[in-house]
């Protein structure tokens, strides 16, 4: 394929970052420069194209600090950019039409894991007309319920969609904000409406309220609204549908048994709507199409690989048309259709690596393709459907150097059960095949998987002397929802011994001595980690708790989770409601069968996992004659944010692991 700069100017940035990362020689014990270099955040996030394909949007780091770039694609020449700064980040922006992009601030509050949205603004690609066009202060003009116009706005919003035959317009979902507190929070139970947005005054008019608190609508591209997705306060899915905007809205008739529904697309026009939903035999998520006309409904790909984890939409007819599926290593389907021949060319291209579309021109000439693999963070390409040339644009991390990065290996494991397991290993810098080993368990724990891409803390740890396995235990997402299930109310037991018997096997293959194994979890991770090193005792040298829950009964009381809609519920289905169970799993109550030494990280401002977790899993090891080592970022929340701290964090990790298990 054809491979060009579109700015001459990354060609040096890049230039520049080889000459960094060849600068660098591994070394068992990095040194601060050397930890920023694997855990510093990316330099774009993201890539979008205007609907007439002359220009793209893009998110681009600079430190700490966020710009939304606007550049002509024809001279390659940025044409304006905005900049977030203070703690903000630009949490998304969209096109509206072909000279304007709404966007969207939002603060970064350190004490969860979601950012907390602010307005909505509409820009100009050249940097004129920036206008705040929802929010506090903003001009409401009309709307169809004759609110005050000076009325403030305690609403998160949310782009639906553009108006193809509306350009002035943009389609919004308002969610009501509740009160906590002090504060408000957008807890998703109040019922949101559904509003028209003028993207130049910023006028809104109010089209209706969604008959249920959470809903997620999806519209056409000229507006019309006929479908949405309701999560139930037990987690459930439904659809619900009517036939035109006068008409009541009902609960899809949809077959019996079908699990786990989302709406992802509506076709162009309007007479086939795409579901996400987990297959009657198989329990794997596939995309089906449905016509609410006869009631018609058909699994678009097969489930022979597992589950569809991505899928490739042509942009004129709106309809899917090739699906990605991930068992281990990127797996690609194809339907009988044209545009599926533009994917397929670009795979096998970049064969070896996985190739999403992320973006259209409206006219389907032009898509933004994004090509990441196990050792590549991720590049952007510009691919001309007509000239089949696809123009180098960025990179997702432009420092580092495919090259001296570590493979990740995928591999199957059986559990003490029979149940079969896919993990991924990342061997050590050392070339060698054992050395010593750190396990990663995954957070969530549920819908949740790790996947082989280029992972920051595996190659980290990777070049600082360590092999490292990660695990899609029972319980992980991407697997069916059999394999998801049985791990509800396993915590702290199934799901722990599927990490203990993977890690046995790394050492019965030979990549690990007995005696140098540590494990180091974030978040469920955290649990895991402290779970695994008392039900295995002996098998762990050292653990590492990483802003973990330890106490199940705890999270039904304290953090983010027992606020929302359906978190209640969702605990309710994941851990159950015996609390001697519960306690019985939980780190907390089992930290006298420790050995490993401990290290306990926690932010001090942590909502998803409370600092009391971290503090009684901390008494309970001291009560046990385990005093762990304690760490503690005061203005962290559930995860450390910033680059200056994340190295500070790596720097207390790596030295703790090389204390214990040193290669």
């Amino acid at each position: 394929m054809h491979r060009s700069y579109v700015y001459r100017t990354y060609s040096f940035l890049l230039f520049l970052a080889a000459c960094i990362s060849a600068s660098i020689s591994y070394a068992k014990l990095p040194t601060d420069k050397e930890i920023a270099h694997f855990v510093k955040k990316g330099d774009y996030l993201d890539v979008k194209i205007s609907p007439d394909g002359s220009s793209l949007a893009a998110r681009v780091r600079q430190g700490e600090d966020m710009l939304l770039m606007f550049v002509d694609i024809a001279s390659g020449k940025p044409s304006g950019a905005v900049k977030a700064s203070n703690g903000d980040i630009i949490y998304d922006y969209y096109w509206a039409n072909d000279e304007r992009i709404v966007y969207q601030f939002a603060r970064k509050i350190v004490s969860t894991e979601n950012p907390v949205m602010g307005g909505m603004w509409a820009i100009n690609k050249d940097n004129s007309r920036r206008k705040l066009i929802y929010g506090a202060g903003v001009d409401k003009g009309k709307t169809g319920s004759r609110l005050n116009n000076k009325r403030d706005i305690n609403a998160a919003v949310e782009f639906i969609s553009p108006l193809i035959n509306d350009p002035k317009n943009v389609l919004i979902v308002e969610h009501p904000l509740s009160p906590v507190g002090k504060f408000l929070y957008d807890l998703r139970n109040i019922a949101p409406s559904v509003s028209k947005l003028n993207v130049y005054s910023g006028k809104r008019y109010k089209l209706e309220t969604l008959p249920t608190p959470g809903a997620d609508p999806v519209a056409s591209l000229d507006g019309q609204l006929h479908v949405y997705t309701h999560q139930k306060k037990n987690t459930a899915l439904e659809v619900f549908y009517r036939d035109s905007a006068s008409s009541s809205w009902s609960e899809a008739a949809l077959p019996p048994g079908f699990a786990d529904p989302r709406v992802v697309g509506v076709s162009k026009a309007g007479s086939e709507i795409y579901i996400r939903a987990r297959d009657f035999q198989s329990g794997f998520f596939t995309i089906y199409s449905w016509s609410p006309s006869d009631g018609a409904i058909v699994p678009l790909f097969d489930t022979e690989n597992g589950d569809v984890s991505n899928w490739i939409v042509d942009p004129l007819s709106r309809t899917p048309v090739a699906a990605i599926h991930e068992p281990d290593l990127p797996k690609y389907q194809y339907l009988d259709h044209p545009f599926a021949k533009n994917h397929k060319m670009l795979a096998k291209a970049f064969k070896g690596q996985r190739v999403s579309f992320e973006d259209y021109s409206f006219d389907g000439r032009y898509i933004v393709a994004f090509v990441n693999a196990d050792v590549n963070p991720g590049e952007y390409f510009l691919f001309d459907t007509q000239t089949k040339k696809a123009d180098f644009l960025m990179a997702a991390r432009s420092w580092v150097d495919p090259n001296t990065m570590r493979p990740m290996q995928a591999m199957q494991f059986e559990a003490r059960d029979g149940l079969q397991m896919t993990g991924y290993l990342t061997l050590a810098n050392t070339q060698k095949k054992k050395a010593p080993l750190v396990v990663v368990p995954h957070g969530g724990p549920h819908g949740v998987r790790d996947y082989w891409s280029y992972d920051s803390r595996a190659q980290l740890l990777s070049y600082s002397g360590f092999n490292v396995l990660q695990l899609n235990f029972r319980g992980s997402g991407g697997y069916g929802v059999k394999f998801e299930r049985s791990g509800y109310k396993q915590w702290g037991k199934s799901m722990v011994d599927d990490v203990i018997d993977a890690t046995k096997a790394l050492v019965e293959q030979g990549y690990a001595d007995h005696d140098k194994i540590c494990i180091f979890g974030s978040s469920y991770g955290g649990f895991s980690s402290m779970a695994a090193a008392s039900r295995a005792p002996d098998l762990f040298k050292c653990a590492v708790g990483y802003v973990g829950v330890y106490d199940l009964n705890m999270m039904f009381e304290s953090g983010d989770i027992p606020e929302m809609r359906v978190g209640p519920g969702f605990l309710t289905k994941v851990l159950g409601t015996d609390k001697a169970a519960m306690a019985e799993q939980s780190p907390v109550n089992n930290a006298e069968k420790i050995k490993a030494e401990v290290l306990l990280v926690h932010g001090g401002e942590d909502k998803r996992a409370p600092i009391e977790h971290g503090k009684s899993m901390k008494k309970a090891l001291e009560n046990a004659g385990n005093k762990p080592k304690w760490v503690v970022f005061g203005r962290a929340g559930h995860g450390v944010y910033n680059d200056k701290d994340r190295v500070k964090l790596y720097q207390e990790v790596i030295g703790f692991l090389n204390s214990n298990i040193a290669p």
